[in-house]
């Protein structure tokens, strides 16, 4: 609702970093939904993953450099970034937590 509420009519940017949906997964929420549920289509989801699977649009480590980061997201920012159980599996989380910035 916050973030509705800051977009006004514009469509919100969300990048979830670790989307691979994995069987695991099944009582964790489905960000992707959750997002097209509250804004429609409207919504541009990127679902970021060092692994190809489901839920994943781009295949990148968020420890990347920047410059190979925005080659793989683009440049524009993000309007909200979803980080759930991610950082601590991170070679880099100091990296990680200041590319999410």
């Amino acid at each position: 609702d916050r973030l509705a509420g800051e977009m006004g009519r514009r469509a919100p940017r969300v990048l979830q970093v670790g989307s691979r949906t994995l069987l695991s997964d099944r009582n964790e929420r489905n960000w992707r939904s959750l997002i097209a549920k509250r804004f429609g289509a409207r919504a541009r989801f990127t679902g970021l993953d060092l692994l190809d699977g489901t839920n994943v649009d781009v295949v990148c480590d968020i420890c990347s450099s920047p410059r190979t980061l925005g080659a793989k997201l683009g440049q524009d920012p993000f309007d909200l970034v979803i980080c759930c159980h991610v950082l601590e599996h991170a070679r880099h989380p100091a990296r990680a937590s200041g590319n999410i910035e």
